[in-house]
């Protein structure tokens, strides 16, 4: 019986991601881009954006099939409006009410509170735009509870000294995953244990000495257990991120930032989408995996006008 288990495991497909850009196309992209945002006064922005990021998204090839990106600049551009008026009335609420209500601490989480919103309604906006042989993404779950929830991890996180760092990590993980719908199925993610103690205490321990390089120890087993643990159907996934791997990544990308003025980020977008396919793997028969007609939520991109704003969208794939 053990081998016949053995043997069904060798039989189960291994789908590897496949990153086919070009970096000389996506310069040629870049630099275009840039000369027609100047020429438009910053206009043009939203929608060379989306251009990079249709350009990225629809060279990543899964069995064979592409992934598509079918938002639009001008989705980019109508959020970044519906997001400035929503920061100028919190600005007004702000000055009104600071001395009275407010002070230093409460704006500071305030402001950090939106941010944690804002890169949840991204998210959302983003994945919604991206398909994959016609099947689409939706994220549900609320926005503002994620916020919540991510600022009480965050000062968790500080009053234990970052030991229940895992336990947040999994915690806001597993609230993304259980709003999740691909199609009309919903992923599963099983986090009943872990083993994600040791190694975030011990490079806790480490990060003054290495100047916080050990932390991407414990980021590559983070994405490991994340992603060794969801499964989506008869498909689960797997992550082979390696330490030393993602310091290289990072250490190499800030220095190409810095020694070439920015010049580089193209460059550097392109290194992690690379690092992000060679390392991701999905296990299982992806052609029982169809699509089933069923209406899409549209999600809008206020989130990313919000990241726009707040100068946040660096931090966010």
């Amino acid at each position: 019986m053990l081998q016949t288990a053995c043997e069904n495991d060798r039989q189960i497909t291994k789908n590897s991601f496949k990153y086919t850009g070009s970096i000389g196309v996506i310069y040629y992209t870049w630099f275009k881009n840039l000369i027609l945002t100047i020429l438009t006064l910053g206009i043009y922005s939203f929608w060379g954006r989306n251009r990079i990021r249709k350009y990225f998204i629809s060279h990543i090839e899964l069995a064979q099939n592409n992934l598509q990106y079918i938002g639009t600049g001008l989705e980019l551009f109508l959020g970044f409006l519906k997001a400035l008026c929503i920061i100028i009335a919190i600005s007004i609420a702000f000055s009104y009410f600071e001395g009275i209500f407010l002070n230093d601490y409460t704006i500071v989480i305030f402001v950090v509170y939106w941010g944690c919103t804002a890169l949840y309604s991204a998210f959302r906006y983003r994945i919604s735009r991206v398909t994959y042989r016609n099947i689409r993404i939706k994220l549900k779950g609320s926005a503002l509870i994620f916020g919540i929830k991510k600022i009480i991890r965050i000062l968790l996180n500080i009053m234990t000294l970052g030991i229940l760092i895992p336990s947040s990590d999994i915690k806001l993980y597993k609230y993304i995953i259980d709003n999740i719908y691909i199609d009309n199925v919903k992923p599963l993610f099983k986090s009943n244990t872990h083993s994600l103690t040791s190694i975030n205490l011990i490079t806790l321990i480490l990060a003054i000495p290495t100047f916080g390089l050990s932390r991407f120890w414990y980021q590559a087993a983070l994405y490991q257990y994340l992603y060794d643990n969801t499964t989506i159907k008869n498909l689960r996934l797997k992550a082979t991120y390696k330490g030393g791997g993602l310091l290289m990544l990072y250490v190499v990308n800030i220095l190409l930032a810095i020694i070439t003025l920015g010049i580089a980020l193209p460059l550097i977008k392109h290194r992690n989408m690379k690092y992000f396919c060679e390392n991701t793997f999905v296990f299982g028969d992806i052609n029982n995996f169809s699509k089933t007609d069923h209406d899409q939520e549209s999600a809008d991109a206020v989130g990313e006008g919000l990241i726009e704003i707040l100068d946040i969208n660096n931090f966010v794939a």
